[in-house]
């Protein structure tokens, strides 16, 4: 039988039981509502309409290898505009995703597409880059990081892949 002692001694073991239950929950709550504002955050911006020109402004490029992107659109600044939006957008979101900000799953849910396409279609210019301005031979290394995360993740997840 319990005493009315031992029942009062238990009782500061189980408040702290209930308010670290309760504060991990709270904590929780909040990582959860702070990656789903971020995640939006991140969709309008992908969304935008200003961001889509850019998109579809170098979508619509062509070109054979770094040196006649260089040659053709140097001096181009609504090219140089759209190229360093788009790729410091997915550098930016790599940044988020490195620093584990938010879940590489809501990434991939969402911008899978768009950072395969992005990294496998302008690698060649991001290497220049990095080969040309060799004191940054990190350039875009977040951008590069997303494109390896998400093709980690698919790989985890066959049922994913086509």
């Amino acid at each position: 039988m319990v005493t009315l002692e031992t029942a009062l001694s238990i009782l500061p073991i189980i408040s702290l039981v209930v308010v670290l239950t309760y504060y991990s929950l709270q904590i929780r709550n909040q990582n959860r509502t702070r990656q789903a504002q971020l995640l939006m955050n991140i969709m309008n911006s992908y969304r935008s309409p200003e961001f889509r020109k850019q998109w579809h402004t170098l979508w619509n490029l062509e070109w054979d290898d770094f040196d006649d992107f260089k040659k053709k659109y140097e001096g181009n600044v609504e090219v140089i505009t759209a190229w360093t939006s788009v790729i410091t957008y997915f550098e930016s979101v790599g940044v988020i995703t490195k620093n584990r900000l938010i879940d590489i799953q809501l990434i991939h849910s969402l911008l899978a597409g768009g950072i395969k396409i992005v990294w496998e279609r302008y690698e060649p210019l991001i290497m220049g880059d990095r080969e040309q301005f060799k004191k940054y031979a990190v350039a875009w290394d977040d951008c590069e990081y997303l494109y390896h995360e998400i093709l980690r993740y698919e790989e985890q997840h066959p049922e994913l892949k086509p």
